[in-house]
């Protein structure tokens, strides 16, 4: 999917800026969590249309039983999908955005973390996580969609009946959650996200915790951005703010309380705009 540029951007609240360099992680929420729910159902939408026209396909074919066999089994685990325990990190390529301003820090007391795209993919490595960019074309979405699905029948054809297809149809549908948390609904390409996505994780692992939602409490992994004796690199853009001058002062002297590299910029958005 692409190298990412140096930096990635993650846009938080003030207290999210003090967590984060505290205990030097990211809070990575479970993906059926995340602030916009049809992020997920943007990609059933699409499994769901491939799969059922492949069914037709194989249906039409009498050659073809296991493969129906399996599909159907495909489609019917599209129900059990919501419940995988996976998650995700964003950040963006745009450290000054102000629509991203608007939407994750709001009344002119955000920030943006740039995060080194080096050490974050070194952390991500370390702990059996991915670092990719989201996609938002929608040719590229239905090519990825019905390469999962070749993949599926290429397994269906090498696997004999005695093995069973439950284990490895979960398979498929794991490797259709990843793939959900990196289509995005084109109307969000100005993001231009990148995301952390963990593996299934349970709950009784050391780094999953619980944070106050909206409505309802939220499961989260803390992703460690690095190791204990390793550095951050960082760069801290301050967002729109009346008092941005005295803002930055103040960030630099956090980023050396906490042993941090890196340096603080205000952002040339005009705190009017926000």
């Amino acid at each position: 999917m692409g190298s990412p540029p140096s930096r990635l951007y993650h846009y938080t609240s003030q207290s999210g800026l003090l967590g984060i360099l505290k205990s030097k992680t990211i809070w990575s929420t479970r993906i059926q969590f995340l602030n916009d729910s049809r992020e997920f159902v943007h990609t059933l939408d699409l499994w769901k249309e491939t799969i059922e026209g492949a069914i037709k396909e194989a249906g039409a074919n009498t050659e073809l039983p296991e493969v129906l066999r399996v599909l159907n089994g495909l489609h019917r685990g599209l129900d059990s999908t919501p419940k995988i325990p996976m998650h995700v990190a964003c950040s963006s390529e745009d450290g000054d955005s102000l629509s991203q301003w608007r939407g994750y820090s709001p009344g002119g007391s955000g920030f943006s973390i740039g995060f080194n795209a080096a050490q974050l993919m070194d952390a991500a490595l370390r702990q059996s996580c991915f670092l990719a960019r989201c996609i938002y074309d929608p040719a590229k979405q239905q090519q990825l969609v019905r390469k999962l699905l070749e993949i599926s029948r290429a397994r269906c054809k090498t696997k004999r009946p005695e093995d069973g297809s439950d284990r490895w149809s979960l398979d498929i549908i794991h490797d259709f959650v990843f793939l959900a948390a990196v289509l995005k609904n084109p109307s969000f390409e100005e993001e231009r996200e990148w995301r952390i996505v963990t593996g299934e994780i349970s709950d009784r692992h050391p780094q999953m915790g619980i944070r106050p939602g909206k409505t309802m409490p939220v499961p989260y992994f803390g992703f460690e951005l690095a190791k204990p004796d390793e550095v951050l690199d960082l760069e801290i853009v301050v967002g729109p703010s009346p008092e941005s001058g005295l803002a930055v002062e103040s960030v630099k002297s956090l980023l050396a309380i906490h042993k941090c590299k890196g340096a603080a910029r205000p952002s040339v958005v005009p705190y009017r705009q926000l």
